[in-house]
């Protein structure tokens, strides 16, 4: 069964042309308005939304925030002029990846196909995984963390990101696997995404009381630590 794909984008033409070039290998579905663009996803639920960062009459990156939050969902943001500042902003509201400039059909096609293999396979070797770390309990088909019965609030990448760390435990995680586990990337130009994460993960650790620490090993990579952590369990 083909995947869906919810473009949200002003530009008419850009819509017209993205459709009939995706529309030979997804089930595809394009709106000019974002918050009409939100209540379809919300019906819908497609597999990847991909969203034109410049939306008039809303807040772009509010509106990643609000689809995140309603939807398990792949968010791609696409730009031809964000900042730095658009760009965290878009990662810290739950984008999956933020494309800045130009780029064509072919690659975004390539890059649509590789995010769906990745969340594929995860889903497959790990459905049904739990981790169990110090207090927290991690459950990775529903990218859920809990303390005691209580839901703490992660984005999918910064689950993602803290669930690596947490297979290994008091070992270093490199930058490298990092960004090929969590991105499917390899470039260095995306380290920036690691930093801005885990900086999000830390607080949300502080701000919960909970006793895990994210080292940085500088130059090389990450590792989770803590004094009530024994052992990572993984129960099936």
């Amino acid at each position: 069964m083909n995947k869906k794909i919810l473009l949200i984008d002003e530009d008419r033409q850009n819509s017209r042309k993205f459709m009939q070039y995706f529309e030979k290998s997804f089930i595809v579905n394009t709106y000019h308005d974002g918050l009409q663009g939100l209540i379809k996803a919300m019906e819908w639920k497609p597999n990847i939304i991909i969203l034109n960062h410049s939306l008039l009459n809303v807040n772009s990156i509010e509106l990643c925030r609000q689809i995140h939050q309603q939807l398990h969902t792949i968010i791609i943001v696409i730009g031809a002029t964000l900042t730095e500042e658009d760009i965290v902003g878009f990662y810290h509201a739950g984008a999956y990846e933020v494309c800045v400039g130009p780029i064509s059909y072919p690659v975004l096609r390539c890059k649509l196909r590789v995010l769906l293999n990745l969340e594929a396979s995860e889903k497959k070797e790990d459905a049904g995984a739990i981790y169990k770390i110090g207090r927290l309990t991690m459950y990775k088909k529903d990218y859920k963390v809990l303390q005691g019965n209580k839901e703490l609030k992660f984005t999918r990448k910064e689950f993602s990101v803290l669930w690596n760390l947490a297979k290994k435990h008091n070992t270093v995680v490199t930058r490298e696997e990092l960004l090929q586990l969590v991105w499917s990337s390899s470039q260095s130009e995306d380290d920036r995404m690691i930093d801005t994460h885990v900086n999000r993960i830390r607080k949300k650790l502080k701000q919960h009381s909970i006793n895990l620490n994210i080292k940085t090993v500088w130059g090389i990579g990450y590792a989770l630590q803590s004094e009530e952590m024994k052992e990572v369990m993984k129960m099936a």
